[in-house]
């Protein structure tokens, strides 16, 4: 993603994707390994990532029908010696295909009017786009949970370890 580097940075940059024009929320490994960091940042940065999963499932709930599958350019010859396929120019075909119960079905659209293909079309790039989201909104929610934790460990605090005494007296005996 272009404008996203910046030299020496250890934190998680928030930056425009250039697909849907979502935020991304960018991690570098040592950022995410950091125990003594500033609460505030991992605040800030919890609040992006709820803000960014919000704004998804925004537009995921918008979406109205889902068509599952692609659809494709089917290219084949026929076997007929004078066809033009034979000389290179293959016939060309619309399907759709998708997968139900574990195996992958082919439907051809050749029987499809202009506006139900157009239409199936919409519906299969909504699919797509769905799946795009729900799967973003997957990383954003681990993300936030490693966030969460994050913010955990720098919120400890240590318990001193010289002179304080723990162990709870037993009783009838005196020093």
């Amino acid at each position: 993603m272009r404008g996203c580097t910046r030299r020496g940075g250890v934190h998680p940059r928030i930056c425009k994707s250039p697909i849907d024009n979502m935020t991304v929320i960018l991690y570098n490994k040592r950022h995410m390994n950091t125990k003594a960091q500033d609460p505030s940042t991992k605040r800030k940065h919890i609040l992006a990532l709820i803000k960014e999963a919000a704004s998804l499932v925004y537009k995921l709930i918008k979406i109205l029908a889902l068509s599952k599958g692609t659809i494709y350019t089917h290219q084949r010859k026929c076997g007929n010696k004078n066809c033009k396929c034979s000389r290179g120019q293959l016939h060309s075909t619309k399907a759709l295909s998708f997968s139900h119960a574990g195996k992958t079905h082919y439907k051809s659209l050749t029987k499809c009017s202009f506006s139900e293909f157009s239409q199936l079309e919409k519906q299969v790039k909504q699919y797509q786009k769905f799946r795009r989201y729900r799967s973003r909104i997957v990383f954003c929610f681990r993300n936030l949970i490693t966030e969460i934790n994050n913010l955990e460990q720098c919120l400890l605090t240590t318990l001193p370890t010289k002179g304080v005494d723990y162990a709870p007296e037993k009783p009838g005996r005196e020093n």
